[in-house]
C-alpha cells in the first residue's frame, strides 16, 4: 500500500461517503469554515513520503473551492510560499489529483494545474468534467495531467452526488447583464450590422458573448440549460429561453465559438462528434438547425481553445493541436473558410499551446498562449 492523504472539504454533499469509501490512506476531513490552505500546510508539515496527496472538493475552471477559500489562479502567486511547503512532505514522484468538477477545463484550468505543479513539484491529474456519480453526468477519471501519474484515481460508485461547480443563474442569460453562470463558459460576440451588441463582456467565468439577430450561442460544459437538455452549446433566444430548432449536441466540451459573415457560428473543442456528425475539436454550424456544414472539417488532433476571423472570414485558431486542416501546424493556424484546409503560407509554429487570439485594426493576430 502507498504513503497517501485524503483530503475531504466537509462542504461537500455527503462527504460520509466519500470518507468511508476511502480505505487506501489517511483522511483528513477540511473544516469547511477555516483556511483549507492552513489545514492542508498544517497537516502535511508532519508528514513524509507521501506517495500521493487526493484533493475532494467543488471546482471550477482554473479553481478549486476549498474550506472558506477559494485557490485561483488569481491568488496563486499569494498562497505560494504555503502551497510550496507541501512538496517538503512529498516524495520526488509524487502526485496530486484534483477532483473538483472541471478544475482542469478550458486554457484557464490547464494554466492553474501547471502552476500548481511548479509550486509543488508533484505531478497533478484533475478533471475536465464533473466528477462524481454517473447517473448524475459524472465520472471519476481525471482527464487533464501534467507528469506521469502512478497513482489510481478514487472511484466511489455508491456515491449518489457529483461535485458541483454551482447552479446556472437566470441572471446569466439577460442580453444586457454581466454573466455569472459557472456553467456557461464560452460566449462570442458578432457585431454585424443591425444585430444587437454586447453592453459588457466578462472576462469570467465566460469568456464573451455570441449575438445575432437577437439570438445567443453559448456553449461551455453544461448538459441543460434554460430547464432544456442541451449537450454543451444552445442558441438563446434574447430573453434567455432555448432555441428549440437549434441543437448540435456536441459529445465534449465546446471552448470556443465565433460567427462568420454569414452567422454561422465556427467552434472549438475537445468534441469528436457535433451537429449530427463526426467532427474532431473544430465545426462549423448552420445558425438555425446546428447542423454540421458539410464541407468545412479541418480535422484537428487536439483540443481548439481559441477562434477569430480575420478580414477575408479566414478563421485563425488556437489550441493544442499539432495538425489540423490537413496540415502539421503546431498550435495555430489559419483555415480555409469553405473547406477547412491550412493556409499554406501562414505557420507561426508554436513551440505551446495558444490560447487567446485577437486582431488588431489592421488585421494581424496579437496571441497569447502557456
Amino acid at each position: 500500500m502507498t504513503n497517501q492523504i485524503i483530503f475531504i472539504d466537509s462542504s461537500v454533499q455527503d462527504y460520509q461517503t466519500l470518507a468511508n469509501s476511502a480505505d487506501r490512506a489517511q483522511i483528513f476531513i477540511l473544516n469547511e469554515n477555516l483556511s483549507a490552505i492552513e489545514q492542508i500546510t498544517n497537516t502535511l508539515a508532519n508528514q513524509s513520503d507521501i506517495e500521493a496527496i487526493h484533493i475532494l472538493s467543488h471546482g471550477s475552471p482554473g479553481s478549486l473551492n476549498l474550506g472558506s477559500e477559494t485557490i485561483s489562479n488569481e491568488n496563486l502567486a499569494q498562497l505560494g510560499n504555503k502551497i510550496q511547503q507541501w512538496g517538503k512532505a512529498l516524495t520526488k514522484n509524487a502526485d496530486i489529483l484534483l477532483y473538483g468538477c472541471n478544475v482542469a477545463a478550458t486554457a484557464i484550468g490547464l494554466q492553474f494545474i501547471q502552476k500548481l505543479h511548479q509550486l509543488t513539484g508533484a505531478n497533478i491529474a484533475a478533471s475536465k468534467n464533473k466528477t462524481g456519480n454517473q447517473a448524475a453526468g459524472g465520472d471519476w477519471e481525471l482527464e487533464v495531467k501534467v507528469g506521469e501519474i502512478a497513482t489510481q484515481p478514487l472511484n466511489v460508485p455508491n456515491y449518489s452526488y457529483t461535485l458541483p461547480t454551482g447552479a446556472a443563474d437566470n441572471k446569466a442569460l439577460l442580453v444586457s447583464g454581466a454573466p455569472t453562470s459557472t456553467q456557461i463558459d464560452v460566449l462570442a460576440n458578432d457585431t454585424g450590422t443591425g444585430r444587437l451588441n454586447v453592453q459588457s463582456i466578462a472576462t469570467a467565468p465566460t469568456n464573451g458573448t455570441a449575438i445575432i439577430n437577437d439570438g445567443i450561442y453559448v456553449g461551455g460544459f453544461f448538459t441543460n440549460i434554460g430547464g432544456v437538455a442541451r449537450n454543451r452549446i444552445a442558441r438563446l433566444n434574447s430573453d434567455g429561453t432555448v432555441d428549440p430548432a437549434f441543437n448540435p449536441s456536441a459529445d465534449s466540451d465546446v471552448l470556443a465559438i465565433a460567427l462568420d459573415s454569414s452567422g454561422n457560428p465556427i467552434v472549438g473543442g475537445f468534441f469528436n462528434n457535433i451537429g449530427g456528425s463526426a467532427r474532431n475539436r473544430i465545426a462549423k454550424l448552420n445558425p438555425t438547425t446546428g447542423v454540421a456544414d458539410a464541407t468545412f472539417n479541418p480535422n484537428a488532433d487536439s483540443g481548439v481553445l481559441a477562434i477569430a476571423l480575420d478580414s477575408s472570414g479566414n478563421p485563425i485558431v488556437g489550441g493544442n493541436f499539432n495538425n489540423i486542416g490537413g496540415s502539421a501546424r503546431n498550435y495555430i493556424a489559419k483555415l480555409n473558410p469553405t473547406t477547412g484546409v491550412a493556409d499554406a503560407t501562414f505557420n507561426p509554429n508554436a513551440d505551446s499551446g495558444v490560447l487567446a487570439i485577437a486582431l488588431d485594426s489592421s488585421g494581424n493576430p496579437i496571441v497569447g498562449g502557456a
